[in-house]
């Protein structure tokens, strides 16, 4: 076997082992705002982002950004005041959280708020493609995640309509990225038992 042909197969592996990690200490952790009756449930969710991201030509910067997303819309479920899971908006389907992930881990981050709409429009009828759903049900569950980011959102300008500095970072930031990494390389070091 070739070296190109060694480091996709590693490659592979460690993205499966991530993706498969990410999946069970999420659905783990947030287990009481889901409504999960399968048993086998984690498995179906670890082939379903597998499957998108191969179907999406997702980069590892995409995957990093989804993670994210889903982590802090779950944590915005699990801190909220009021008392009120938002996950009951996407019917607590943890796989619409998902695809409403990868649809907001696209950068749309001009000022012209025309080509905003084309790319946003572009990417809802991407992710139907890729998943099955259908052109509304990614478009209203992009929808409920943006809105619940951007009321969560910590330095969320009040008194702004157009909230511009989430157009600038996106809805996940560099400094959660760089964490999100180290996180995953500590988990790997430890797993792998590689110093």
């Amino acid at each position: 076997m070739n070296s190109l042909a060694l480091r996709k197969k590693q490659f592979l592996v460690l993205n499966r082992f991530l993706i498969s990690h990410f999946i069970k200490e999420t659905l783990d952790k947030y287990a009481h705002l889901l409504n999960i009756e399968d048993d086998n449930f984690d498995s179906k969710a670890i082939q379903f982002m597998e499957t998108v991201l191969k179907r999406s030509h997702s980069s590892r910067l995409q995957f990093k950004t989804v993670c994210c997303i889903v982590t802090k819309f779950l944590k915005c479920c699990n801190e909220n005041i009021m008392g009120s899971n938002y996950m009951r908006h996407l019917k607590y389907d943890f796989l619409k959280l998902v695809v409403a992930s990868f649809v907001l881990s696209v950068p749309n981050r001009t000022n012209d708020y025309g080509q905003r709409l084309i790319t946003r429009d572009h990417c809802y009828a991407l992710f139907s493609r890729v998943t099955g759903l259908s052109l509304d049900e990614v478009t209203n569950c992009s929808s409920i995640v943006r809105a619940v980011l951007i009321h969560n959102h910590p330095e969320r300008e009040q008194d702004s309509p157009n909230w511009s500095h989430l157009r600038e970072e996106g809805y996940v930031k560099t400094t959660e990225i760089e964490q999100f990494d180290r996180a995953s390389k500590k988990m790997v070091q430890e797993y792998f038992q590689l110093f």
